[in-house]
């Protein structure tokens, strides 16, 4: 059959959290028939509820917030004392990722004065909270979900400053600038960094979200600090990553906040005007990222993940040359013995050599680099991500649609994610539009029934 060819350019790609413009689409590509769904989709478990915090962790971990929700609703009249307040955490974390933001910012508002004396406890060492700290973290995220983001940024700097030892008021960079309207979702195409998440584990925390809610792979605590007899004071790594945490999820607000647009005149409201001021609101809300991140490099030291999400930054601004210094800098970090054997890290460091030939237009050499992370962790959704773009880019847009598919079909829980999807709708149109929405509507009859609750299906376009 022969392909038609699309009368108007397709829509840009975008992936994540690093915006980079990879160049421009191919002119002509072959693609398959639409994707037939398999029989079996791996569609999420429906075990019982276990009992204590075991089972809610495990519903939260499957992505069952409705169930999760409605298992919680009267968790008032039954909760334990001891159990109240973690309770309350996973409700609210629940409503907040089913965006129900009014009701969970309501349920917050009932809980009272979190700092209040009932909830303190005295130890040699002085009064230790009984609040998890995941209900904080919450507590400071609801405003800026709702589109308060100066609010949300002033409670999480609070937060920063109860990680005693590692934040003070007076080192904070400055707030950042609130967003424009053309937000990050007017960036061009764009391939994945890293996902925001600590490098190791907790037995505290359990591995949920943070950020913008979608990564579900950085650790929060829904145990206050309680051992079976009495509280304790975090331990310093515990406190590091939560510092790490607060930090990027300042970073996530400011880069996906919308700030009103201005009264201005016709002339002023013209499309060029408005590009420049985008371009501008864009480029310095970068940049501020990038003095958050700096400073949090001088708390922590020199860590391989961490400059790689600099370098992220210096890329998006476009500075070629200090992305390509940082790059080698977390090449260096990452050689010490410490980091020898850590997945996370040697991923990175060919993530960044990826997306440094991505900069430079050698779209072949750079799908090589995210291959070779796929070799290792089949898993890897931004490495599928990056791979495939780079097909694409490679004019190799069957290839790049293949893999996405066997990505997805292999491993559902690992590989679905709305930016992935997005990319994949993308191709469909730009390689056969008479075909897209056939294929696009199996992918979202497929999506439905494996996706966690929170999933955002509008981004398949039909």
């Amino acid at each position: 059959m022969e392909q038609q060819r699309s009368p108007a350019p397709p829509r840009r790609l975008r992936v994540t959290n690093d915006p980079l413009n990879a160049g421009v689409p191919p002119r002509s590509t072959q693609v398959p028939e639409p994707w037939e769904l398999p029989a079996q989709t791996g569609a999420r478990p429906t075990s019982d509820i276990e009992s204590g915090h075991e089972g809610l962790q495990l519903l939260a971990c499957q992505g069952q917030w409705q169930r999760l929700r409605e298992h919680l609703k009267a968790f008032r009249s039954w909760s334990d004392p001891e159990d109240f307040m973690s309770n309350a955490a996973f409700y609210i974390l629940a409503l907040t990722k089913l965006r129900q933001y009014t009701v969970a910012a309501e349920e917050l508002t009932r809980l009272g004065d979190l700092d209040a004396a009932e909830h303190t406890e005295q130890s040699p060492s002085g009064p230790l909270s009984r609040i998890p700290f995941a209900l904080r973290w919450l507590q400071a995220m609801l405003p800026g979900l709702q589109g308060q983001v100066d609010a949300s940024v002033d409670l999480l700097s609070q937060l920063l400053d109860r990680c005693a030892g590692y934040a003070e008021p007076h080192d904070s960079p400055e707030t950042p600038p609130a967003r424009s309207p053309a937000g990050a979702a007017a960036l061009p195409l764009s391939f994945s960094p890293e996902r925001v998440s600590p490098s190791q584990a907790d037995p505290l925390d359990e591995a949920l979200d943070a950020g913008h809610l979608e990564a579900r792979s950085i650790s929060v605590s829904f145990t206050s600090s309680r051992s079976p007899h009495q509280l304790v004071a975090p331990s310093p790594a515990t406190l590091k990553r939560r510092q790490q945490m607060i930090v990027l999820t300042i970073i996530s607000l400011q880069l996906r906040s919308f700030a009103p647009e201005a009264e201005t005149s016709r002339a002023q409201t013209s499309q060029a005007r408005a590009s420049a001021i985008s371009r501008d609101n864009r480029a310095a809300d970068w940049k501020a990222a990038l003095s958050w991140l700096r400073w949090l490099l001088q708390c922590m030291g020199p860590d391989p993940l961490l400059l790689s999400r600099i370098g992220y930054v210096q890329l998006a601004l476009g500075h070629l040359p200090a992305a390509e210094a940082t790059f080698a800098r977390a090449a260096a970090a990452a050689a010490a013995p410490a980091y020898g054997t850590d997945k996370a890290v040697q991923a990175a460091v060919r993530r960044n050599q990826g997306l440094l030939l991505t900069a430079n237009q050698d779209y072949k050499g750079a799908a090589v680099e995210f291959e070779a992370i796929l070799q290792r962790n089949p898993g890897d959704a931004v490495a599928a991500n990056n791979a495939a773009v780079a097909k694409m880019y490679a004019v190799d847009l069957t290839g790049a649609v293949t893999a996405l598919e066997k990505c997805l079909q292999a491993s559902p829980s690992a590989h679905l994610r709305e930016p992935l999807l997005v990319n994949l709708c993308s191709m469909y149109q730009l390689g056969a539009p008479a075909a897209a929405a056939r294929s696009k509507r199996q992918l979202g009859q497929w999506a439905q029934k494996c996706a966690p609750d929170d999933f955002d299906l509008a981004c398949i376009q039909t």
